[in-house]
This record gives C-alpha cells, sequence and structure tokens, in this order.
C-alpha cells in the first residue's frame, strides 16, 4: 500500500467548482464502475446516468449537507474523489459517512486513496464529527486501504451487493471514532470554501473595508475580523463580579466569485458590523456541462446591506487568532492594518 504522496493537492470542492469539474468527476465515476468497483452503479454506466449523479452531490454540497473532496494530478487535472456525508438528525450531529473514495485508474498506487482518507478526517474533525463510517465489498483491496488508515471492522452482511454478473455479494462495514483530544486541539482553518457554508457564521463579524468588482475580476472582497470561537461564561451569582466574555479573533479576506446583480444599501459609511451572511436558493446558469448554480447572497449588517449573486466564496485567514474581550475585533495594530490578502501576511 503506497504511502500518502506529500504532493497529491486534495482539497474541499465548493458547488461551483464542482459544477465546473462536472466532466472530471463523471469520468472518474464511470472509471471506477467501469473497472469494477462496488460504488452503487453497475457497468457499463451511461453518462447521463453518472451527470445526474454528480449533480444531486452538488446540491447537497450547495445545502451543506455533503463535503466533496478532489485530489488532483501535478498537471491539475481532476484524478480523485471523496465524499463525507453529515448525519442532519438532532442525536446525530457527530457523525458523518464517508462515500465513493475513488482514484482514476491512471492514478493509483500514489498514495491518492490515502490522502483522500486523511482528509477526510481533517474535515470531519473540522465539522466535530467525531464517529465515522462506511462500507465496502468484502474482499476489496479497498479493505487493505482502510486498515491502513485506522479503521475496525464492525460487521459484514451477506447477499448484500449486486456485481454486473449478478453475484451477490457481501459488504464490510468499517467505523472509526475519532480522538476527541486531538479534535479540539485542531488548529484553525486558514481557507474556507463555501462547502463549509453551513459550519459558519459571521455574526458580529466587524467588517473594516469592501472591494467592489471590477470588469476583470467580478470578485467582491470583504476584510473583516472573523470570530473564530467565543467563550460566554455563565449567568453570574448575586453578589459575584461578572465576568467578561472571550473571543478568538483572526483577520481574513472574504472574496466572492463570479459577482452579478450586486445591490447596496448602506446607511452609515465605514465599519460594518455583520448580522448574518445568507445565501438563498440558486438559479441554474448555463446548460449541459457548463451549467453551474448562482445562488443569491445578502451581507446583512447594522446600517446596511449587499445583495449580489455569486458562484461561491473563498475565505483566506491572514494572520493568527487572538484572544479579545467584549470588543469582538481587532485594532487595526493587531491585524495588520486594512488588506485584500489571500493569504498569511503575518510572518
Amino acid at each position: 500500500m503506497a504511502a500518502p504522496d506529500p504532493s497529491a493537492a486534495v482539497a474541499v470542492l465548493g458547488a461551483a467548482e464542482a459544477a465546473r469539474e462536472l466532466a472530471a468527476l463523471v469520468d472518474l465515476l464511470r472509471d471506477s464502475v467501469d473497472g469494477g468497483a462496488s460504488v452503487g452503479f453497475l457497468p457499463p454506466l451511461d453518462r447521463a446516468e453518472a451527470e445526474d449523479y454528480w449533480r444531486h452531490v452538488i446540491d447537497d454540497v450547495a445545502a451543506g449537507t455533503r463535503v466533496l473532496l478532489g485530489v488532483r494530478a501535478p498537471d491539475g487535472r481532476l484524478v480523485g474523489s471523496a465524499q463525507l456525508e453529515l448525519a442532519m438528525r438532532a442525536n446525530g450531529r457527530h457523525r458523518a459517512e464517508v462515500q465513493k473514495v475513488m482514484v482514476h485508474s491512471g492514478a493509483r498506487q500514489r498514495g491518492l486513496g490515502r490522502a483522500l482518507m486523511d482528509a477526510a478526517e481533517a474535515q470531519a474533525r473540522r465539522r466535530d464529527r467525531s464517529t465515522l463510517v462506511l462500507d465496502t465489498r468484502q474482499g476489496d483491496p479497498s479493505e487493505r486501504l482502510y486498515r491502513a488508515a485506522g479503521w475496525t471492522l464492525g460487521g459484514t452482511i451477506p447477499r448484500y451487493a449486486r456485481s454486473a454478473n449478478g453475484a451477490l455479494h457481501a459488504t464490510a462495514f468499517y467505523h472509526k471514532v475519532l480522538d476527541a483530544a486531538a479534535s479540539d486541539g485542531a488548529a484553525a482553518p486558514w481557507t474556507w470554501t463555501d462547502a463549509d457554508f453551513a459550519e459558519m457564521g459571521w455574526h458580529d463579524c466587524l467588517v473594516h473595508a469592501v472591494a467592489l468588482p471590477d470588469a476583470e475580476s467580478h470578485e467582491l472582497a470583504l476584510d473583516l475580523d472573523y470570530i473564530l470561537e467565543w467563550s460566554c461564561p455563565a449567568f453570574p451569582l448575586a453578589g459575584a463580579a461578572p465576568q467578561d466574555a472571550r473571543f478568538r479573533v483572526a483577520p481574513v479576506t472574504l472574496v466572492f466569485a463570479d459577482v452579478t446583480e450586486l445591490t447596496a444599501q448602506l446607511d452609515t459609511p465605514g465599519e460594518l458590523q455583520l448580522d448574518e451572511i445568507r445565501r438563498e436558493p440558486a438559479e441554474t446558469i448555463g446548460a449541459g456541462g457548463r451549467a453551474v448554480p448562482y445562488p443569491r447572497w445578502i451581507v446583512a449588517a447594522h446600517g446596511g446591506r449587499l445583495g449580489f449573486r455569486a458562484t461561491g466564496f473563498t475565505q483566506y485567514r491572514r494572520g493568527a487568532a487572538r484572544s479579545v474581550g467584549n470588543s469582538q475585533h481587532l485594532t487595526l495594530a493587531e491585524r495588520g492594518g486594512i488588506s485584500f490578502a489571500r493569504g498569511r501576511t503575518d510572518t
């Protein structure tokens, strides 16, 4: 079993990026199914059926109920993917299921499958999903990958999955419980995308500056203080001194892509304290393989709001998080002034 390739570029694919990569995702699924992988389809897999499947996946990603990971070859081609389906019921929001770990037949034996598994675990930790499950056809090479990654066989069910020749095969169910201590101590991410939207919140974040779209980039950028964590003390007992809330805050640049239909209503000039960023149902722009979900976004603040359509966003953390009090924001000196940089600037 190949060790994870340290150069493997595994990344979360947001809905807009996944839509742009639809053809590559279809090719990947068809390659896996036609090669005998047990991933819910039988060969030969029709392209239209594969496209329909991926469109449903993209809808789930846009809704925040699924995380889609992609791994690229050095030339930028998408050659592998994996998914993390997030349990959404009230009693299961600590769970997630790893699904459809696929690497193209022309890119195997390079550790890409292990890289995808490691990335899926990292995404689960970020979302406080500590109990992970998956299933695979018993006896498949994938079992070696899962065992090598520390997964435990929970049991098997006979005659569970059908192969192309009509034979019925047992399926093996695996689980992995992530170390809570490691999860709690994980560092805050340096980038987020619209795939992370369901796990994010901007309430009370302070916007220091806004860069409006231009004819070249069609991007809307916000320079803001992002609240990573907050600790609000319990209501004090009578006679006890009140305690300040504490917040971990970092400077970030939030960039929305392919912005159109921008409207702005700003009642007061200067800084804006956000109420929320809201994503509304998407319209589909284009047709066929070029169709792209185009949701409407509302940036609502005390004293103003922005409305626009955008295919998605990326948020870049520019520096280390600092602990602050009730102000909930950083001084200009602490955040390095106003900036729209896309990456770390405090090194």
